[in-house]
């Protein structure tokens, strides 16, 4: 059975904050953690945190495409971030729609149900976006923006649980903005920066100011954030520069 988000948020929490370092610090902990929550070569996740940096983008998500694990679960957000991204896009009525890291192709899904919008997603893998949206959405697949024209422009630009994978942060969220005309949506989850973890992340942040000094926020775009279950999702205003 698939864990939800909020089952992992959970987890997560008690990993990061209820065991003492001396125990949540060491590799056979979660050596018999991961024995029992992935399906593979346990040792890959263990040093990933070591050999990630030294990959290029394609190796990485070539990597991210060979791992199988027992967390297959529609999307990574919980429900309180699904509901804010659905309650930003009712508020703010975007005609375009950019989601850079659409997955599965769930919460384009939602969104699709109930607003008429030209949306567009890109993932290093779209098909299974592509078996769920059909032909109500235009899907490409790539590690980055690259596959846009430069000067596309959309009035909302979406990235949830992306940002945490990728191997160049500021040039991701460069990207994203060259992109967005208005608003941009960012949905990163909050953990303990540890030696070893359960999730296949590049970078962690423990509170909103950590994402926003790696991320290169400014104060000029306005954010507005909300933590819920260990998501923070920042509404970033990109129109005026």
């Amino acid at each position: 059975m698939a864990l939800s988000r909020n089952a992992t948020s959970l987890i997560n929490f008690v990993l990061d904050r209820c065991l003492p370092p001396i125990i949540r610090e060491q590799r056979w902990f979660y050596r018999l953690i991961l024995k029992r929550a992935i399906q593979g070569d346990v040792n890959a996740y263990l040093d990933f945190r070591q050999r990630c940096w030294r990959m290029t983008p394609e190796e990485l998500q070539a990597f991210y495409g060979s791992i199988r694990s027992n967390i297959d679960r529609p999307t990574d957000c919980n429900d309180g971030s699904i509901a804010r991204v659905l309650a930003c896009v009712k508020e703010h009525q975007p005609q375009r729609i950019l989601e850079f890291g659409c997955g599965r192709g769930h919460l384009a899904s939602l969104i699709l149900d109930g607003h008429q919008v030209d949306y567009t997603g890109v993932d290093f893998n779209t098909q299974k976006a592509r078996e769920v949206l059909g032909d109500r959405a235009r899907l490409i697949d790539g590690v980055s923006l690259d596959g846009l024209a430069d000067d596309e422009r959309f009035d909302l630009v979406i990235t949830t649980h992306t940002l945490e994978h990728v191997l160049d942060l500021r040039e991701h969220m460069a990207g994203l903005l060259a992109h967005a005309a208005k608003t941009v949506l960012i949905i990163v989850p909050l953990q303990l920066n540890l030696r070893y973890t359960p999730d296949l992340h590049t970078r962690f942040w423990r509170t909103p100011g950590d994402f926003f000094l790696d991320a290169g926020v400014k104060p000029w775009m306005n954010p507005q954030w909300f933590v819920d279950q260990g998501d923070l999702c920042v509404i970033l205003d990109v129109s005026q520069p």
